[in-house]
């Protein structure tokens, strides 16, 4: 019944998130797992292990959660996994808010952003105005700094160091790994494992006149915590590397 096919449906979920965080031990070589985790070579294999996982996350997820290629309702089955190619008012309504939702997560980093270049353009403004050799202690920052000041300050603070990034990225593998690391493959394949492929499975158990399904509210305040759970094993890498006095 509901109840079994929601078990079960639970049950996949779980063995898939032991599956992504067992295989970066299983498939991974011990060679490799003793080098430091922002090693080079340490990045490449656990990056090549994760998108296989992901990969066949993807490709099976159709033979488990659902019954045909079409549904009934002119689904197929890749949009239950939140992935569509029409771009209609609501699909459009729908990124728009998701977009303005992250940006109110990342509101306070904005923020931080925001004020730094502009209390380094009332910085430059200020140092250009005074005179050489003049008492500091007299000098006021201007509470509005003019515009070709912010341009300098956007210039300094963020366009140079993103330029001398790229060329980092392009010249040390080891930089140019971690940057593909942290900013396109964990993230990626993070929300492909841990929200595409475990909230569908969990929402489709979702019947509104049944009082032992999950409902979406639940479902939202469940699925982060295999997240969680999925990475306890840094929290182990890092107890392991500490001296036996610590520990």
């Amino acid at each position: 019944g509901m109840l079994k096919q929601r078990c079960l449906h639970s049950g996949v979920v779980v063995i898939g998130v032991m599956v992504m965080v067992i295989s970066l031990y299983a498939f991974v070589p011990s060679s490799v797992r003793q080098l430091r985790r922002d090693h080079a070579t340490h990045m490449k294999w656990r990056s090549g292990v994760v998108v296989a996982v992901a990969s066949v996350g993807i490709s099976i997820y159709p033979w488990l959660f659902c019954e045909d290629e079409m549904h009934g309702d002119g689904n197929l089955w890749y949009r239950y996994i939140g992935v569509s190619v029409s771009l209609n008012d609501t699909r459009l309504l729908q990124i728009v808010t998701a977009v303005l939702h992250a940006a109110v997560l990342y509101l306070g980093s904005f923020a931080i952003c925001w004020f730094h270049f502009y209390h380094y353009a009332r910085i430059l403004q200020m140092g250009e105005k005074r005179p050489s050799g003049s008492n500091t202690s007299n000098n006021k920052l201007t509470l509005l700094p003019k515009p070709q000041y912010m341009f300098k300050s956007v210039n300094r603070l963020w366009v140079k160091p993103t330029k001398e990034s790229l060329q980092s990225f392009l010249k040390d593998e080891t930089y140019r790994w971690t940057i593909l690391r942290n900013l396109f493959i964990a993230p990626i394949s993070e929300e492909v494992i841990f929200r595409a492929c475990i909230i569908a499975p969990l929402l489709s158990s979702h019947k509104t006149n049944d009082d032992q399904s999950l409902s979406p509210t639940q479902i939202c305040w469940i699925a982060p915590l295999f997240f969680g759970v999925a990475h306890l094993h840094h929290f182990y890498e890092q107890y392991r590397q500490l001296p036996l006095l610590r520990r």
